[in-house]
């Protein structure tokens, strides 16, 4: 008998004959009801369709029966899974949600084993907000969210098989960003340990693909400093020899295909405690860890190895793993009981697998269906491409934000930081903000979020404690991803985001996002736009208020940057 990869089901082998059509007409009794009576099988050519049917309309029992048939359509499509033979069903109740409507299960055990796994997730997979929140930062609020250290911590230590990581940078340990450790990298030092050990002593094999060529010295150190160690394979991507421009800025680790964390944070010690920083745990759910595990090995098959920074060979769409998880067929899991739909979104296009939701379409349609409130955290809100020689106005997400507002009276909410083309990111925030005056029932407000640095350590890496977080949600939805909102990272830059939709009255995703958003903005960290121009554009600075220029004086020299 085989085993449901993350549940005790068992399933039956692929090989077993269906004898009598009666036998399974009775297999599943509720009440009075026999199955059954109400199920329908029809033949056309090779592919036989079979539909379930409730003989009540009690909600109580219609809940309950809903179970029992799902494990009645597993057992059909693995029992009439033989060769030349294809099945197609129809959900029962919103139980069956889970199966793709369009599912067409092969006879490959492989496609079989792919439908267990969705009703498996269903009832293992657990989705955890994370979050970093730099030293010497408050809320009035009775709790926090878990760290990201803890999560990564935790993701390393379960690992048994693989650890997949992608990472924009790897620079854990302080010493290669301050030229010597200090008391505030031992979060990150201690995940560079687990990394080390894992990859050493317990004999997981760990793969890296990291952004190529480094931001800044030291951003890349830990992971040539891993690899030389023999903890893992290390692969650099190097989008602008691929395709002329563009950066690898996916961040995501995965662990034996059934765990994984996707978010803001960097492979960083100053992600760890430093920034403002948000992410997902999710656990137990194979459904989901394999399709980011196919998203890494997109970029493993484009990258190169450690030092050849040769244009790759040109890889074919075949290589890479197509996905069924997407907008129009999510994942359905349970968030705390609620049906909540799930599916992982990316850019860019042009790395997409087949079947893959771009990321930026999924950020509009929730725009677009946003009938009460939108809240934006992100660092950047920029709507232009900035990162190419040639700047351009790119308004996509800024139009609908502003449709939004003015045809449908959407409440609308941003938080960014202005760290990056500071002028240029504040006038047009500015813009937007004015067309407040311009609708009859939509608001729109801007803060800027800032995080102070009141220690002399802080003062010395200022410009790194800032808010790094990139999640946006609506009355319904929730998206949380690895991209600041520039046209580049949409365009020709890696990103993740992970998409939750909950549409019955009880969200408490939505509600649980909602109260992170709003604890951020009415905190003391989060200035009004107006002030922030006032004091940081026209006025006198206050360096509590304003960001501040990189600190070139704390970087390492080169001859630090490779040490062991």
């Amino acid at each position: 008998m085989a085993k449901c990869p993350c549940s005790n089901v068992a399933t039956f082998p692929a090989t077993c004959a269906f004898t009598h059509r009666r036998a399974a007409m009775q297999l599943v009794k509720h009440k009075h009801t026999i199955v059954g009576r109400k199920m329908h099988l029809t033949k056309k050519g090779g592919t036989i369709l079979f539909r379930l049917k409730s003989f009540t309309d009690d909600k109580l029992t219609t809940a309950v029966f809903g179970g029992a048939t799902i494990g009645l359509a597993i057992l059909l499509t693995l029992l009439f899974g033989h060769n030349g033979a294809n099945i197609r069903h129809w959900p029962l109740l919103g139980e069956m949600n889970y199966l793709n409507r369009s599912l067409a299960v092969t006879d490959s055990i492989q496609a079989k084993s792919s439908n267990v796994d969705a009703y498996c997730c269903r009832l293992t997979c657990s989705i955890e907000i994370v979050e970093s929140i730099p030293e010497n930062i408050t809320f009035d609020t009775d709790s926090l969210p878990t760290s990201t250290f803890s999560a990564w911590s935790r993701l390393i230590s379960l690992a048994e098989k693989s650890i997949y990581i992608a990472a924009y940078k790897s620079s854990l340990r302080g010493k290669h960003v301050l030229g010597q450790p200090f008391p505030s990298t031992f979060m990150g030092e201690q995940i560079f340990e687990q990394l080390l050990k894992a990859g050493t002593e317990k004999d997981v094999t760990i793969r890296m693909v990291e952004n190529y060529p480094a931001k800044d010295p030291g951003d890349n150190a830990d992971g040539w400093s891993l690899e030389s160690r023999g903890a893992l394979e290390r692969r650099l991507l190097h989008l602008t020899n691929e395709y002329g421009e563009g950066a690898m800025h996916s961040k995501f680790i995965t662990v034996d295909d059934k765990h994984f964390y996707l978010g803001s944070a960097n492979l960083d010690w100053r992600s760890l405690n430093q920034k403002m920083e948000l992410g997902v745990l999710v656990l137990n759910c194979p459904c989901l860890a394999n399709d980011l595990r196919n998203i890494f090995l997109s970029y493993w098959n484009l990258a190169t190895p450690q030092n050849d920074s040769r244009r790759s060979k040109c890889r074919s769409d075949s290589s890479i793993p197509s996905t069924t998880i997407n907008a129009a067929t999510p994942i359905v899991l349970s968030y705390y009981g609620a049906e909540t739909k799930v599916f992982l979104a990316s850019s860019p296009r042009n790395l997409h697998e087949q079947g893959r939701t771009w990321d930026l379409e999924a950020i509009t349609s929730a725009i677009r269906a946003a009938k009460h409130y939108i809240y934006i955290h992100v660092m950047d809100f920029i709507p232009m491409i900035v990162y190419q020689k040639r700047k351009s106005y790119w308004p996509i997400i800024d139009n609908a934000l502003r449709k939004a507002v003015v045809e449908r009276g959407v409440e609308v909410k941003i938080l960014a930081a202005a760290l990056h083309f500071v002028k240029e990111n504040l006038h047009f925030m500015q813009s937007l903000q004015t067309l407040a005056n311009c609708a009859d029932n939509g608001t729109i407000e801007i803060k800027i979020f800032k995080v102070p640095s009141v220690t002399d350590f802080h003062r010395k890496i200022a410009r790194d404690r800032r808010t790094h977080n990139k999640f946006m949600l609506t009355e319904d939805t929730v998206i949380i991803g690895t991209s600041n909102w520039s046209g580049d990272y949409f365009t020709t830059t890696t990103g993740i985001a992970l998409v939750a939709h909950q549409k019955q009255e009880w969200r408490p995703l939505v509600d649980h996002m909602r109260h992170i958003f709003l604890r951020n903005w009415r905190s003391p960290y989060a200035h009004t736009l107006n002030t922030y121009i006032k004091l940081c554009l026209q006025g006198s600075r206050n360096d509590n208020v304003c960001e501040v220029e990189k600190n070139l004086t704390t970087m390492p020299s080169n001859a630090l940057v490779k040490i062991n």
